[in-house]
């Protein structure tokens, strides 16, 4: 008797370098403890964990914010789906899909040039331009506007 081992493709964006990393991840696979799909920079790794109930554990490194995400998946919707989109909960990018291989390829190529579309109309000519000068970023985009105002207000009122 041969088992045909359910299988699923996870594509995510690193927020460091924005190289898209690529990964196949089997039901047999996800029994482990926790997977780690890393990029090849070192600085991102998306995580999974099987927990209790069929359900898969995921925190996803958010492009656009630069923070973490976690999701909670059932096992059916991960190896099922011909494609499930993982959008930031602050901006609504997407930041991961989960499907098959042509189908997550397909949505991978369309947020690129989404992303892209974004990045122009924004003034970003290069993805380089999503980190500042002082390589910190801060994990939440309404606490980024509210320091923002506030230091434009202290300069305005010669403070700083």
């Amino acid at each position: 008797m041969i088992l045909n081992s359910k299988e699923t493709e996870i594509i995510y964006r690193c927020p460091h370098c924005g190289a898209s990393v690529i990964s196949m991840v089997g039901i047999f696979t996800l029994n482990a403890d926790m997977i780690k799909l890393k990029c090849d920079c070192g600085h991102s790794a998306l995580t999974l964990e099987k927990m209790r109930g069929e359900k898969i554990k995921m925190k996803v490194p958010c492009l656009t914010c630069g923070g973490e995400h976690t999701f909670v998946i059932s096992e059916k919707s991960f190896f099922d789906k011909k494609v499930l989109d993982v959008t930031c909960p602050y901006t609504g990018i997407e930041i991961a899909f989960i499907g098959g291989s042509d189908d997550c390829l397909k949505r991978l190529d369309e947020s690129d040039r989404e992303l892209e579309k974004m990045m122009e109309a924004a003034g970003l000519d290069s993805f380089d331009d999503f980190h500042n000068e002082s390589g910190m970023t801060l994990t939440d985009p309404e606490t980024d506007n509210l320091v923002r105002y506030m230091l434009e207000e202290f300069k305005a009122d010669g403070c700083i």
